[in-house]
């Protein structure tokens, strides 16, 4: 109810023997098996009532009446008996809202899921689901207690929402009873999912910064910091270049791509969280824009000679690796973030994620999204019933296709000649690529690096070995 005006949506339909999922998976929900009516935005207040006419219906099976967010329907999110629902409330200005423990309170927009823009408060920082900031005495107390004990170094590198589900998980390991404590794969999905999601503290609680330089310059003395302290006292940072040392990244030069990995990943290319990988081009969360993308991906991209060589090459381009191995991932993000402080306002337009790019490229890229793509010395998987684990094959080619945009380009390049022509193969035979020409090798500067660039690259120089390139555009299916 608004102003003592009275909203009543509603919708029909007819169906017989549907079930739940079978219903929602048409395309359409118009008022055959299913129907849907939206609920007005601007009500403070609303009642539902279903009403269910069975008369000459053979079975009960259509007798399904539910709330459900719209984004989910739209995009068939659900999972029967369940289905997600959302609610947004907000804090108009007039009203008075006091935070908890003092917290500053300051007033930002939020979408209403109508294009409509609404001013709301929020107290600063973040709290645990136990407790509310805004009431007086809302603050949880188990949080209180906790962080009264907790080192100041700690604290001061984390959120309290971090510590805390730290802190939990901790308890939950040390709980007598063995079928309530979790599995260490289980610890670590949830410390990795932890640490993928931090924000720099400072960052955050200066995250009302009146300009886009101000936010970038505390994030510049957070990351110098960082880079200050781990020289003095992390043997893996090299005192003389303050990059880190590889020796202490080594991993097994290939995985099992095919195996159960445990990481976070984005639900889709809207939920990849570009302020965390590209603090320079988006300060915030909210700042994110759907005019840049991130254009080139190097998938298996190693230690990253690539990307750094590539950074400076593009420097308005926005470039990621993917890579599988965690140690390499992480010696890959410790190196960009050493080379962003020694070389400031360079490598801000390049960043690395953990993933499986054979199984979540949909995740991270748009259609027609990115405009090179980078296979570098993959794994040749020699045995023939291995070739399925080979990252360039008939099926991954139509994949790669969606996400490049038409004129983008497939760069691989192998020291194994019979892999070279698998690829080279592969390429060839799919209706959607044709090879470059040699002027247009000649031409493209990438294409240089390609030999030279990475480490393995570097290796099979020096040996003296053959390297076999499959260089291809992505085309226009002519039909």
């Amino acid at each position: 109810m608004r102003n003592n005006v009275s909203s009543i949506p509603g919708c029909v339909t007819s169906c017989n023997n549907a079930t739940l999922n079978d219903t929602l998976s048409d395309q359409n929900c118009v008022g055959f098996r299913c129907c849907q009516a939206a609920i007005p935005s601007h009500l403070k207040s609303y009642a539902v009532t279903f009403t269910l006419d069975v008369d000459g219906v053979d079975g009960a099976f259509c007798w399904y009446s539910f709330l459900m967010d719209k984004t989910s329907i739209d995009q068939r999110r659900l999972s029967d008996p369940f289905v997600p629902v959302s609610l947004v409330w907000t804090l108009a200005a007039s009203d008075q809202v006091t935070c908890c423990d003092n917290r500053t309170r300051y007033m930002r927009k939020v979408d209403v899921f109508d294009s409509t823009p609404v001013d709301t408060w929020q107290c600063d920082g973040r709290w645990s689901s136990k407790g509310t900031p805004y009431l007086v005495d809302g603050c949880d107390e188990q949080e209180r207690r906790f962080m009264s004990i907790a080192d100041s170094v700690v604290i001061k590198d984390g959120t309290s929402d971090e510590l805390l589900m730290v802190a939990n998980l901790a308890m939950r390991c040390l709980n007598f009873s063995g079928k309530y404590r979790p599995t260490m794969k289980e610890v670590a999905v949830e410390l990795e999912t932890i640490r993928a999601s931090h924000v720099p503290n400072k960052v955050q609680t200066n995250i009302r910064a009146e300009t886009t330089s101000e936010v970038t310059s505390l994030l510049s003395m957070q990351l110098e910091e960082k880079v200050a302290l781990r020289d003095e006292s992390n043997p893996c940072i090299s005192k003389s270049t303050r990059l880190p040392r590889k020796r202490f990244y080594r991993a097994r030069a290939h995985s099992n791509p095919l195996s159960d990995s445990h990481f976070p990943v984005p639900i889709s290319p809207q939920h990849f969280e570009y302020s965390l990988h590209y603090p320079h081009f988006f300060p915030t969360p909210d700042s994110c824009s759907s005019t840049k993308k991130i254009e080139f991906a190097d998938v298996g991209c190693g230690f990253g000679g690539l990307l750094i060589s590539l950074a400076t090459l593009f420097p308005d381009t926005l470039m990621i690796g993917m890579e599988l191995r965690d140690k390499v991932t992480e010696y890959v993000k410790e190196r960009i973030l050493a080379l962003r402080v020694s070389n400031p306002g360079q490598y801000q337009n390049v960043s690395v994620v953990r993933t499986n790019s054979m199984k979540y490229i949909p995740n991270y890229f748009e259609k027609s999204q990115l405009s090179k793509m980078f296979f570098l010395f993959p794994d040749p998987h020699f045995k023939e019933k291995n070739h399925r684990r080979r990252v360039i094959s008939p099926f991954l080619l139509d994949e790669y296709a969606y996400v490049i945009k038409p004129g983008g380009i497939i760069y691989t390049i192998t020291d194994v000649e019979e892999l070279g022509e698998w690829m080279k193969t592969c390429l060839e035979n799919h209706p959607m690529f044709e090879s470059l020409t040699e002027e247009e090798l000649e031409a493209d500067p990438v294409v240089k690096l390609l030999s030279c660039a990475t480490e393995e690259g570097q290796k099979v120089s020096r040996n003296e070995g053959q390297t076999f390139k499959a260089v291809y555009r992505r085309i226009v299916l002519k039909l």
